[in-house]
């Protein structure tokens, strides 16, 4: 055989075996002719068209570009030396055209498709003898056109390849032999579907299937061909599957794929990595329509076989083949991560996706590349979403601008890019919240929506998209025309694509799901009515027990819950459950979107639980609920919305059934869905809303004040993440208002109060009228009035409450199932105004409508509210009219009431109480023991309840104790009273304004002293009943104790602690408290770290208090003196605490050996009211009363010497005479602790005065030396102060007088100078302004004040409020400032910031300093006098009512004389000795001798 045909031999032994040495054999014999033939021969264009064949044959087996870069010069030289009118010459152009398109399928080089273009259209411009190769010629020149149309995304590509193929067709088809014609009917088949997918037409999908199908019947099944022409129509049917929906489509394409598979399996396919391609993207289609994990799985298996097989060809690593599989597979590894939350199936998505973007050269504009970008861009979105880094979303944003640089601006793909990045920035937008991406997200998609035209497929996916994006923007800054386009853009969407397109159904969900944000916003009624008939038309568009169709399941559901909740019919929620089951039936477990619709569907029988209380209906929500949340993957961003509707359930269960267990699972769950919430979501001011239920209910239940401030703290955050314009910041700011209002209720703080009013108000305002939720913010604001008007007495805000709450009821429609709460608050407020002025208009109006109240609803839990306000009402009217039938339907009412109220119920409480009052009242009416009984068993009952507010505990306790005594049951009288007191210390929190602890403490006064009187008729110890008046009285003296006391031998012992404690000290003292009306301009401004929260701060200074009482030195560090520390202040004299209730009065008398009681059998209550009150009336000053008051004063000071000094004195052996010539040098000391009633009594001045001059008869002057002080805590502050500062102690003096023209200030200033001149360094003021007082006060170890002293009293609805805390000495009078005429004063407001650790002396030479002028506050004692000795001066000389002028100069000269008689050395011992020498000095002169005002006032309080 000769060598110019041997080589075909081994080419032709090579086909059949495989075998590359019969490859190597062909070559080396044609390289051989090539050698020895002339370049002008015409058999060398034949030796090179020969090893160029080989050459490719050699590259296809074993991958060496060398080959394939042979083989292409080969083929180039063959076409050069061959003429063109050669037979051979189109066969030539046609195999170096086919080597281009290898290599550039093969490295994805542009410059070779290019060639192949250019050298196939080179060979179609030739005659073809033979039409079947003019066929195939055209053929593969619509492939190429395709080829860079999938390249670059011109539109003028893809119609060349049209018309090519058509050529093609048009010979193929009239040849019956062609031996292409299968070929070519493959390749129309393509050009068909391409056809669909740009212009959606389904006759040109309908003929790609039949041409494809014709193809398939034509090609051999042992042809190479045929599994290439099976996978073809495969990728047809499934086509026609995403158009229609119909699942017999998608199973064929399934079934084409996998026999395709079969048989590339088996080696008769020349591209099986194609129908591997093919196979898993038709899984995952039957995955994603679905949701059947297994065909998830078999994509991912495919896929990855795929990659291998790529490997086993050898493909170089930039094929667009190659850059398919890995694009694919990154894709199925995205999904997989989503369902199951394995974070290494995302790692492998991105690397993946990362090989795929590799797969073509850097910068270069395609479709491919940048489809591949867009991927990768998703990938590291959802990487973010997973760990938080920023870094990763930024990845995301930069490749998906890279994909948009990747496409030409004429590029059809564009516009795909454009759409991607706008999802990008709208990702970022709802994670970050940054308006800005939301603006670029918006313009974005609109640039996509421009660059699409009007008959492409993929118009009404952008403009879905931008619908989207105008609804989040809507929903972040609420203006009305970002609704409107939101609106317009899915109408658009809608109307753009066809009725049988199955995508129609996703975009009538939008649509529906804006005409549903429209309703809501706006309240039109039409627009519901437009989303339930569009969300109806998207269920029947879905493709039957698809994906898609429980998506529009699920949003029907939604539309009819929205119907439901605004008309309250039972088949509206019965829809909507029935289409989320629906939903939740039809998607399988695996299925990423079954979370949410367990989700709604609990929602849903959560809601029908609310509205009508069947407990199963809420079992089925929480088994919902539990499913979805256990169903969805940790790193899922829907997870938080499960966890949030969970919590929300288990507080209906608790509300429901009172299992704690429930309340703890509620604020784990709500906390989980914050904590996994980025705090720039969107989502998360709801999730804390949510959060914020869970801890009031806790907080309700419990009554710890930790969880209502962790309500308040999340839904300040919630309020202050929500955007001025946003729709729910009307509903974030109500629930707000009502966090406040529980606050204040509770701790009854103005600022909260004024919080409350102000957040409803803002809440109110922006709200629509015609919104659903208008009556409802009415009702709230009517109720924040109430509580103002109770508060403050104003009688505008009782107006406005009952206005507002008429307005609430007239907005509701009668079958609404919120009437009855509005109608209960209006009743509510009725009854105030009946209470307030007594007409019985009023009452009979609050009867009527709470009797409405009750009929108007049919939940159980609420009607008992109903019926308890009602029972009230009626208890008022017998009140009124005496009418026992009105008493009788009270009891009635009441009972039935509690019946219905679960024992957990925190309104269990205030109802037991409200039924123990009805039956107190029958008993007062009839005289039945029995009712007398329950009363007592139902309001012991109430007490018990530890979870209501500690003051409402206080006053249910007061009353108990009042009806066990009245029995004469005086042991648990005793108990429960003590039980009551203990709680005082928890109603008066350190951080509250002192308005606000005076506020709250007038609620108990009084408590102390009774529960101190029934301990002692229980036999209880002295040392017990003293223990209650030290916990009832001075409250808010002990606070400034403990603020102002000085710790510095913990210092010593243990520094850092020292420092943590006085840290935390200053920390609570810088709190600011707002005394006037407060607003939420900006909300953020309120909210605070926790550790900056007062109560927070308090908490941490509790503990650390009881860390330091832990160390055995400190064990009673700031708590009232225990029983030695009692004694060991009893050493310089005994201490005596009057304790006078309508009970009885006693004395508890302190001395070194102990305590004991004496009962006081002849001071009698009343007698002491009278007696005392007529006292507090009385002026030195009134001249025309002189006369008549000074014997008044008289009778006064001999009651008071035999009903209490004297008997006590009697009792201590201080009785008789011992004074020495100058008067009492020999006499006892003794501390008078005045609280309650006897505030202001003159024990040191009691006595049996003459008929005919003052000198007594007997009196306490002559027997002791009286010093006052307010409990014994207080001092043992002041014997505290005296030895700090007797430690270098300065010797500064400051004088301070004011002026009058009709008082002689300035003189008894220059009288004192000259006596003290010499022993201190004086300072001297006059007509100062307060705050350079207050800077000398701090530094002035003395201070004397001659001036006006004003008492105030406690009248807080006074308008401005009254407080004894404004009591005042008069600086400066009236001036003219700036045309305002105001007095320059300081108030004992401004001495509670003063803190004088070497102070000694304050002597208040002016008007009633000591006077306690606030009946509602005695057991507080605040007055000028105390405030001072709380500064820390520990000798204070006051007044206890007007003094005199003459006499007050004469004494407080003396006062100054005797205390210097032995030097300022021994100031400590004197000052009591002195001021007792001094009004005795004033008792002796004639003028003064019965002149019992002039002398009596004058007190030393102190150590």
């Amino acid at each position: 055989m000769e060598a110019n045909t041997l080589h075909s031999f081994f080419y032709a032994r090579y086909g059949e075996t495989g075998q590359t040495d019969a490859l190597d054999i062909a070559i080396g014999l044609v390289e051989g002719l090539l050698g020895d033939t002339p370049e002008d021969d015409l058999a060398r264009a034949v030796y090179l068209s020969n090893i160029s064949v080989y050459y490719t044959s050699r590259y296809k087996k074993l991958g060496s570009q060398e080959d394939l870069e042979k083989a292409i010069a080969a083929a180039e030289q063959a076409v050069e030396t061959t003429a063109d009118d050669h037979p051979d010459k189109v066969g030539d152009l046609m195999n170096l055209a086919s080597y281009y398109d290898l290599k550039f399928n093969e490295f994805g080089t542009e410059e070779d498709l290019e060639k192949a273009i250019a050298t196939m259209e080179r060979a179609n411009g030739f005659t073809f003898d033979d039409l079947s190769n003019k066929a195939a010629c055209l053929n593969t020149l619509s492939t190429y056109y395709n080829s860079r149309f999938q390249k670059s995304g011109k539109k003028e590509d893809l119609e060349k390849a049209a018309g090519f193929i058509e050529q093609a067709a048009v010979i193929a088809l009239a040849s019956e032999d062609s031996p292409d014609k299968a070929g070519c009917l493959n390749n129309i088949s393509t050009r068909y579907r391409f056809n669909f997918d740009m212009y959606g037409g389904l006759e040109d999908l309908d003929k790609a299937i039949i041409i494809a199908e014709s193809a398939v019947a034509m090609t051999l099944e042992d042809s190479p061909d045929f599994a290439s022409r099976l996978s073809n129509l495969s990728t047809h049917y499934n086509s026609k599957f995403q158009r229609l929906g119909n699942k017999e489509d998608l199973e064929k394409a399934v079934n084409a794929a996998e026999r395709a598979v079969t048989i590339g399996l088996s080696g008769e396919s020349f591209d099986f990595t194609s129908c591997l391609i093919n196979l898993s993207t038709c899984y995952n289609s039957r995955f994603e329509s679905f949701g059947i994990q297994e065909d998830l799985e078999n994509a991912i298996a495919v896929a990855e076989h795929a990659v291998t097989q790529l490997e086993l060809e050898d493909i170089a690593d930039s094929s667009p083949k190659q850059a398919t599989c890995f694009s694919n597979l990154s894709n199925y590894y995205g999904s997989r991560h989503e369902i199951l939350g394995n974070h290494e199936d995302l790692e492998k998505a991105i690397a993946a996706a990362e090989k795929a973007v590799a797969c073509f050269p850097a910068q270069t504009t395609s479709p491919g590349r940048a489809a591949c970008l867009i991927n990768l861009s998703n990938h590291y979105s959802s990487n973010f979403d997973r760990l938080g880094r920023q870094e990763d979303l930024q990845k995301a944003v930069v490749t998906a601008e890279e994909a948009v640089t990747a496409t030409t601006e004429d590029s059809l793909y564009r516009a795909v890019c454009l759409n991607n990045l706008s999802n990008i920035f709208s990702s970022r937008f709802n994670l970050l919240g940054d308006q800005k991406d939301l603006e670029r997200a918006i313009d974005t998609a609109e640039q996509a929506v421009a660059a699409t035209s009007e008959d492409d497929l993929e118009l009404a996916g952008r403009l879905n998209n931008l619908s989207n994006h105008y609804g989040t923007k809507f929903e972040r800054l609420g203006k009305l025309e970002d609704l409107e386009k939101s609106v317009a853009a899915a109408e658009q969407a809608v109307a753009t694509i066809k009725d049988n397109n199955p995508q129609r159904a996703v975009y009538l969900n939008t649509l529906s799901n804006q005409y549903d944000t429209r309703f809501d916003t706006a309240g039109n009624w039409e627009d519901l009515e437009k989303a339930i008939t569009v969300s109806e038309q998207a269920v029947a568009a879905s493709v039957e027990n698809s994906l898609h169709r429980a998506t529009c399941l699920h949003n029907l559901s939604n539309r009819y819950f929205s119907k439901f909740d605004r008309l309250g019919k039972p088949e509206d929620i019965d829809k909507a459950i029935a289409a989320a089951e629906q939903a939740v039936n039809i998607t399988s477990d695996s299925c990423p979107s079954k979370p949410a619709y367990l989700n709604a569907l609990s929602c849903h029988y959560g809601c029908k639980f609310d509205r009508f209380g069947n407990l199963e209906d809420l079992e089925r929500a929480i088994t919902a609920a539990e499913q979805a949340t256990a169903s969805i993957s940790s790193g899922n961003i829907d997870r938080s919305a499960c966890l949030s509707t969970l919590s929300e359930l288990y507080i209906f269960r608790f509300d429901m059934l009172g299992g704690l267990e429930d309340l703890q699972k509620a604020i784990v769950s709500a906390q989980n869905a914050v904590d996994a919430t980025p705090e720039s979501s969107t989502r998360r001011p709801a999730y804390l809303g949510i959060l914020s239920r869970a801890y009031i209910s806790r907080f309700n239940r419990l009554g710890k004040q930790e969880d209502l401030e962790e309500a308040i703290a999340a839904t300040e955050r919630s309020v202050a993440t929500t955007s001025k314009d946003h729709t729910e910041l009307a509903r974030r700011l109500n629930s707000l208002s009502l966090c406040y209002n529980s606050r204040f209720n509770r701790l009854g703080r103005r600022e909260d109060l004024e919080m409350a009013v102000s957040t409803a108000e803002q809440a109110v305002t922006a709200t629509s009228s015609e919104n659903f939720s208008f009556p409802s913010r009415l009702n709230n604001l009517s109720i924040c009035y109430g509580s103002r008007f109770d508060r403050l007495g104003r009688w505008e805000d009782l107006e406005k409450s009952i206005t507002v709450a008429e307005q609430a009821v007239a907005a509701t429609p009668n079958d609404s199932p919120d009437l009855a709460d509005y109608l209960s608050n209006l009743s509510n407020r009725y009854s105030s105004k009946f209470d307030s002025i007594k007409s019985q208009t009023d009452l009979d109006n609050a009867i009527a409508v709470a009797e409405r109240a009750v009929s108007s609803t049919n939940n159980p839990l609420k009607k008992c509210v109903y019926l308890n306000n009602l029972s009230n009402r009626y208890g008022s009217r017998f009140d009124r009219l005496r009418n026992l039938e009105d008493l009788e339907k009270a009891i009635i009412l009441a009972e039935e009431g509690i019946a219905g109220t679960p024992k957990s119920s925190p309104s269990l409480a205030g109802r037991l109480s409200n039924l123990s009052d009805h039956y107190t009242s029958r008993f007062d009416k009839l005289g039945r023991q029995e009712d007398m009984e329950k009363a007592i068993t139902r309001l012991k009952e109430s007490f018990s309840i530890s979870y209501v507010s500690p003051l409402s505990r206080i006053q249910k306790g007061k009353r108990l104790a009042q009806l066990y005594h009245y029995q004469k049951d005086y042991a648990e009288a005793a108990d429960v009273a003590a039980d009551a007191t203990s709680l005082l210390p928890r109603v008066s929190p350190r951080y509250l304004s002192r308005r606000d602890h005076e506020y709250v403490l007038s609620q108990a006064n009084g408590l102390s002293a009774f529960a101190c009187s029934l301990a002692l008729r229980a036999g209880k110890p002295a040392g017990t009943a003293l223990d209650l008046i030290e916990i009832g009285r001075g409250v808010i003296a002990g606070l400034i104790i403990d603020h102002q006391s000085d710790v510095v031998t913990l210092q010593q012992h243990d520094p850092d602690l020292y420092e943590r404690y006085e840290s935390l000290r200053y920390r609570l003292s810088a709190v600011p408290s707002s005394e006037t009306d407060s607003s939420l301009e900006d909300v953020s401004a309120v909210v605070k770290r926790d550790g900056d929260r007062p109560f927070h701060i308090e908490r941490e200074l509790t503990n650390i208090e009881d860390e330091i009482r832990r160390i055995p030195e400190f064990a009673r560090f700031q708590l009232p003196p225990d029983m030695e520390e009692l004694k060991a202040l009893a050493m310089e004299g005994p201490l005596v605490a009057f304790n006078v209730t309508d009970i009885g009065s006693d004395a508890l008398i302190i001395t070194n050996k102990g305590i004991k009681a004496l009962a006081l059998e002849c001071l009698d209550y009343s007698e002491a009211e009278g007696m005392l009150m007529a006292l507090n009336q009385m002026s030195s000053k009134d001249l025309e009363r002189m006369r008549e008051n000074n014997k008044r004063m008289k009778e006064i000071l001999k009651w008071l010497w035999l009903s209490a000094v004297k008997p006590i004195l009697g009792e201590l052996g201080f009785s008789k005479h011992t004074q020495t010539a100058d008067g009492c040098e020999a006499l006892p000391q003794i501390w008078w602790i005045t609280n309650g009633i006897m505030n202001g009594a003159p024990l040191h001045a009691a006595g049996i005065y003459e008929d005919g001059g003052g000198s007594p008869v007997e009196s306490a002057m002559d027997f002791v030396i009286s010093s006052y002080i307010s409990t014994t805590k207080a001092l043992k502050f002041a014997r505290d102060k005296v030895q700090k500062a007797q430690v270098g102690a300065e010797r500064q003096a400051l004088l301070i007088s004011a002026h009058d023209e009709g008082l002689d200030f300035e003189g008894e200033i220059q009288a004192i100078k000259a006596t003290i001149g010499q022993h201190y360094e004086i300072a001297q003021l006059k007509e100062e302004s307060r705050e350079e007082v207050l800077r000398h006060v701090e530094s002035s170890s003395i201070i004397h004040f001659s001036c006006h002293g004003v008492s105030v009293g406690f009248e807080p609805s006074s308008d401005p409020p009254k407080s004894p805390s404004d009591s005042y000495l008069l600086l400066r009078g009236l001036q003219n400032v700036s045309g305002e005429s105001l007095e320059e004063r300081l108030t004992v407001d401004d001495l509670a910031r003063v803190r004088h650790s070497k102070a000694q002396l304050a002597y208040l030479s002016a008007c009633s300093t000591a006077k306690i002028s606030a009946e509602r506050l005695r057991d507080e004692m605040i007055h000028i006098a105390n405030a001072f000795q709380l500064a820390g001066y520990p000798h204070v000389i006051g007044t206890l009512w007007e003094a005199e002028d003459k006499s007050a100069s004469i004494v407080s000269t003396a006062f100054y004389e005797y205390m210097l008689e032995d030097g300022p050395d021994n100031l400590n011992y004197s000052v009591a000795k002195a001021l007792h020498q001094a009004t005795r000095k004033l008792m002796r002169q004639r003028r003064f001798r019965r002149d019992y005002l002039a002398w009596a006032p004058f007190i030393h309080i102190g150590a």
